[in-house]
């Protein structure tokens, strides 16, 4: 049987973001980085893919970072 994905591709603009900040895309119990640039948020309920991005801990949960720039871009596949 062919699998589906369905994929979300976001895209923010950004004016003037300040040095070092950063965009929280997921967070939840547990993030695993499963490509360079593609993780597995909540035991695989949902994938994100962003490059440049880094899974920081949070309290007692994960968050998945990415650099704020002028133009961000990043895939939300389910």
């Amino acid at each position: 049987f062919p699998v589906t994905i369905k994929t979300l591709l976001r895209t923010l603009s950004i004016k003037n973001p300040t040095a070092g900040a950063s965009i929280r895309l997921a967070i939840g119990q547990g993030i695993t980085k499963i490509s360079d640039d593609t993780f597995a948020i909540d035991g695989k309920s949902y994938y994100i893919k962003a490059t440049g991005a880094s899974i920081e801990q949070v309290g007692n949960q994960q968050a998945l970072l990415l650099p704020a720039s002028e133009k961000v871009q990043y895939a939300i596949m389910w």
